[in-house]
Formats: structure tokens, sequence, C-alpha cells
């Protein structure tokens, strides 16, 4: 018996049946498996969805999505995965635990092969070690405009100047060495302020708050991730419209859903900032509503 039922007639006219079929995929995307064996015609409509958006854990034994990716990349046309991928979530650590490292996970050909493959990248979350390899230098392919890093970006130079960086319009940087203030006299502040496309930013980082600001003209949403009192009293004395306080307890879900066509915390951000030029939120209110969960 054919796995694909691709002698059924279709029961409605084809345009119909592709918009049914995707529409459901994007709601539903962990249907999608099922429809794939529906009809041929189906798998071909909707195949390209399960590689839409890539979740690449790099340091954990790989899964069955992962080996299917991998047999994917060997398989498809050359074009397929830059025609087709748009946002990808990589995390990346090299460690050990107790001597031993992870088992089958993914070599460092198997990444550069993937991060080669995918240069139509316009939404990117990078969790995890920048330096171990040379991970900067395997995304050279990919322009972003969306772009989050939580990584060891004080340990050495980014290279905010690199091709890489220079179509970015929103972004986000977190340190995971624990510190959590970059502070105005960070060194690479000057890189980040010549960023030509940067108009959204995102950081734990009140201190440089006034810095990016002033030198920063163009940029209309400042997310600013504190929990505490002192940094909150810091950012009325801005008295800047653009600013927004939000918590970072929720980043990674709120990356998920806007990466997923949901309210983003850049969407709230953008509606509150407009409601208070209205108006309609006082001048000394800064807390952005927390996200909600979406089905």
């Amino acid at each position: 018996m054919d796995l694909y039922a691709s002698n059924t007639d279709p029961a409605f006219p084809p345009e119909l049946e592709h918009q049914i079929f995707k529409t459901a995929a994007i709601l539903y995307p962990k249907i999608i498996p099922t429809l794939l064996c529906v009809a041929r015609r189906i798998l071909a409509w909707i195949e390209p969805l399960l590689y839409t958006f890539l979740r690449v854990h790099a340091a954990e034994t790989k899964r069955a999505y992962d080996d299917a990716l991998l047999r994917a990349l060997a398989s498809k046309p050359r074009d397929f995965f830059p025609n087709v991928s748009r946002q990808m979530y990589l995390t990346h650590f090299s460690w050990e635990f107790f001597g031993q490292r992870t088992p089958n996970v993914w070599s460092s050909a198997e990444l550069e092969r993937l991060l080669r493959m995918c240069p139509g990248i316009t939404d990117l979350l990078f969790v995890g070690d920048l330096h171990k390899i040379p991970l900067i230098l395997l995304l050279e392919t990919m322009r972003p405009t969306r772009l989050a890093i939580m990584a060891n970006i004080t340990d050495k130079p980014l290279g905010f100047g690199l091709p890489f960086f220079q179509r970015v319009t929103h972004l986000h940087l977190f340190d995971i060495n624990g510190d959590l203030d970059l502070g105005a006299s960070w060194p690479q502040w000057p890189s980040v302020l010549r960023l030509p496309a940067l108009t959204h930013f995102g950081v734990p980082c009140v201190g440089a708050g006034p810095l990016l600001l002033a030198r920063l003209p163009r940029l209309t949403v400042l997310v600013l991730y504190i929990d505490d009192a002192a940094g909150e009293a810091e950012i009325q004395n801005m008295r800047d419209p653009r600013v927004v306080i939000a918590s970072a307890q929720d980043f990674l879900a709120d990356w998920d859903l806007g990466a997923r066509g949901h309210d983003d915390v850049w969407v709230r951000a953008e509606a509150f900032i407009s409601r208070k030029r209205k108006g309609e939120i006082q001048d000394s209110s800064y807390h952005l509503e927390p996200m909600r969960p979406e089905i």
C-alpha cells in the first residue's frame, strides 16, 4: 500500500485545497508530519514548512528532527534551504560533564554545513558560546534583520562591523557571563552605535541607556530588561518615550512567539509607545505588559 494516497481525487479546487492545508500547518505545526502522509501533492505543499523555522540545539544529543534535518541537507536541491528557511533558534555550548561529552551531538562540520546552507535566515536567536568555534564566521552568509544573542559577548569583540550585522534592525544582546548590566564603558558600544539599520534595541543595560538614546537618533524602541527598583529610578530620569521596561524571564518564550507570527516584545513595545505619545499612558509609566501565551 502506498503511504501517500496520490490517486485520491481532490475534494476542492487545487488552490483552495492548498490554502486549507497550508493554513492548518501554520496554525498547528505539530500536525505537519501527519499532513505529509495525506497525499503526494500535500507533501509538496507542506514539507517546506517543516524547515521554515529551524531549531538546532547543537550541544544536546541529536533528536529525530536533527537527523531528518541532516538528511534533508544532503538530499534537497541546493536552493531549497536558501528559499525556505527564515527563522532559526540555535544553541551551541562546548562543555563536558565530569569529563564526558554529551554523546551524538552536532559536529562542527555538520553545524557549518547547516549554517552555510541557510543564507536566507532573517530572524536568528543564538544562545551559547560564540568563541569556542568561530561561530560568527560560520554565520557570514546570513544577513538577518532580527537578531538576538545570549552569549559570552564580553569575552572577545563580536565584530559588529562584519556584513553579518549590517542589516540588523532589531537587536537583543544578553551576556551569559553574569555581566547583567554591560554599562556605558563597554568597549564594543562604539561598534554597536555604527550599525546602519538599527531601530529597535533590547538590553539588560540601564547604565548605557542615555548613551544609546543620544547616539542613536533613529532608534524608535529601547527595551531595558531590569528587575530592580534602582534601575527603574534611572529610567525615570531619562524621560524618553522610546524606553520601555520588560522582564528578561520571559524572553525566550517571547522570541518564540514572534518567530511564529504572534505579538512579541517589539510589537507590544511599539503599541505601548504609540499609546504613550497619544497621552493614553502616563509619561511616568514604562512597564510593558507581560506576554500573552498563544496556542
